[in-house]
C-alpha cells in the first residue's frame, strides 16, 4: 500500500499524491510514491512535471514556507531514480533552473537552486520568449539577484544570450533598475558589475552613474584597473618630508615596507575592484 497525500497509509495511492509531495516537499510521501512501480520522476500534471513543482515557491504551501533540508531531500529522491530529467519543461517551455532563477528569494532558495544545477539543469537553456536563467536572475533577481547571477556564470551561463525583443540580461537589469522606486533598486544594481565582469557587452549610453563611468572608461576592464590605480594611490604610504624629519613611530604607515606590486594585488584581492 502506498502513501497518499493526506499520510493514511490505508488508502490506495492517488495519482496526484506525488505532485503534492512535490507541492509541499513532503520526502516520506514522495519516497513511498516513487517506489510504486511504473510511477516515473517525470510524471507531469496539468502540464508541470514533478522538478518545476518542486522549484516553484509559487504554490500555496510554499508560499507558507518549508523545510529547506526537505526540499533538498525531495530532490535527491528524484536525482536518484535513473530516468529522471531535470531539464524537463512545463507547457510553456519554461525549465525549473528558470523559475528558481526568478522566484529565488532566499540563500536556502538559491542552495536549492546550485543543487538543481549539481543534477544537471541546463543553464543555457531557453524557454518562454528565448530567454534563459541568467534573464531571469538578472531582471527579477530580487535582493539576492548578484549572488543567482554569480552562480549562474560559475555554472556557465551566457550573459550575452539575446531574446526574441533583442535583450540581454543586462539591458533588462537596466529596464528593470529604471522603473523600480523601492528598496530593491542596490539590489539590482548589484548586477551590473557581475555581468560586466563576465564580459556583457557595454550599452551605448545609461543614466545610472556607475554604468556612466564604465562607459566613459571604455570598458569594465579599463574601470577596474582605474579603480585599482585609486585605490592603490590612496593606500600608498606617502614619502619622507623633504625637510628631513622624521615622523613619529606611531604615524608611519605599516604598508610602507610592502613593495608597490605586492601593495596592488593586496588592493586587488582586498576590494571589490571595479564594482562600485
Amino acid at each position: 500500500m502506498a502513501e497518499t497525500g493526506s499520510g493514511d497509509d490505508s488508502d490506495q495511492w492517488d495519482p496526484n499524491s506525488i505532485q503534492e509531495a512535490a507541492r509541499t516537499c513532503n520526502v516520506r510521501q514522495m519516497r513511498r510514491a516513487l517506489a510504486i512501480a511504473g510511477v516515473s520522476p517525470n510524471i507531469m500534471r496539468d502540464g508541470q512535471p514533478l522538478i518545476i513543482l518542486l522549484s516553484s515557491r509559487l504554490h500555496p504551501n510554499q508560499r507558507l514556507g518549508t523545510d529547506p533540508k526537505a526540499r533538498l531531500a525531495c530532490l535527491d529522491l528524484l536525482r536518484q531514480e535513473p530516468d529522471f530529467d531535470v531539464n524537463l519543461p512545463d507547457r510553456a517551455g519554461d525549465r525549473a533552473i528558470h523559475y528558481l532563477a526568478g522566484h529565488a528569494a532566499s540563500r536556502d532558495d538559491v542552495e536549492f537552486m546550485q543543487a538543481v544545477v549539481d543534477a544537471g539543469a541546463d543553464v543555457n537553456a531557453t524557454g518562454q520568449h528565448s530567454r534563459t536563467a541568467m534573464h531571469w536572475s538578472s531582471a527579477h533577481g530580487g535582493p539576492i539577484g548578484a549572488t543567482k547571477v554569480d552562480l549562474l556564470i560559475r555554472a556557465g551561463a551566457s550573459v550575452t544570450a539575446i531574446d526574441v525583443f533583442g535583450d540581454t540580461p543586462l539591458s533588462l537589469a537596466i529596464s528593470e533598475a529604471e522603473g523600480c522606486l523601492g528598496r530593491d533598486l542596490a539590489a539590482i544594481r548589484r548586477v551590473y558589475p557581475v555581468l560586466l565582469a563576465a564580459g556583457a557587452a557595454l550599452p551605448a549610453e545609461a543614466s545610472d552613474p556607475y554604468l556612466q563611468r564604465v562607459i566613459e572608461a571604455g570598458s569594465f576592464a579599463n574601470y577596474a584597473r582605474l579603480h585599482l590605480d585609486r585605490l592603490t594611490a590612496m593606500l600608498t604610504p606617502k614619502p619622507a618630508p623633504a625637510d628631513g624629519q622624521r615622523r613619529s613611530r606611531r604615524r608611519l604607515s605599516p604598508l610602507r615596507r610592502v613593495p608597490p606590486e605586492v601593495l596592488r594585488r593586496i588592493v586587488a584581492f582586498a576590494f571589490h575592484v571595479g564594482y562600485y
